[in-house]
């Protein structure tokens, strides 16, 4: 029994030993874990994000942006407020040309291409809106958890110092 016990704690510490002191498995290069900035760019690329740029920049300088960057946070949209601009003002162009190619009056194109601000307005607000409701949903149980939680809280810090004195 006793060289049975020998014999374990002997191949114990080999295998403690062999795992310790062997080679770590070989890890991927740091370059080839993270993507390079080298990519090349595509003119199109290149093109949108100057003229979002100039946009930011032209809405700060004027103080009016017309999706306030609180608005599109509230929204869960990953844009800013002049990427979203050039966005809206890109599908507004192509809805009227869609639209008066399609129909063969420019009017009917205009009148469509002014929807679609404020479709982009009313989907915004509908899902902030959202959001909100959903975050007030949860904070009324939350707000009545925590309530109970210090309630018995109080209850037992009574209780625990009735002990003692």
């Amino acid at each position: 029994m006793l060289f049975l016990g020998l014999m374990a704690t002997m191949a114990a510490l080999g295998l403690m030993s062999y795992a310790m002191l062997t080679p770590s498995v070989s890890k991927v290069a740091l370059s080839r874990r993270r993507p390079t900035d080298s990519v090349p760019k595509s003119q199109l690329t290149t093109i949108t994000d100057s003229l979002v740029s100039v946009v930011d920049s032209v809405l700060k300088t004027r103080g009016w942006v017309p999706f306030p960057a609180g608005e599109i946070e509230m929204a869960s949209v990953r844009m800013t407020p002049g990427s979203l601009v050039v966005m809206v003002s890109s599908l507004t162009v192509a809805v009227f040309a869609v639209m008066s190619a399609l129909i063969g009056n420019a009017l009917v194109g205009i009148l469509f291409a002014a929807l679609v601000p404020v479709v982009a307005k009313v989907t915004l607000r509908r899902r902030g809106n959202k959001r909100r409701k959903a975050f007030a949903d949860q904070l009324d149980e939350s707000l009545q958890m925590i309530a109970s939680a210090s309630r018995a809280a109080a209850h037992n810090g009574n209780r625990t110092s009735a002990a003692k004195g």
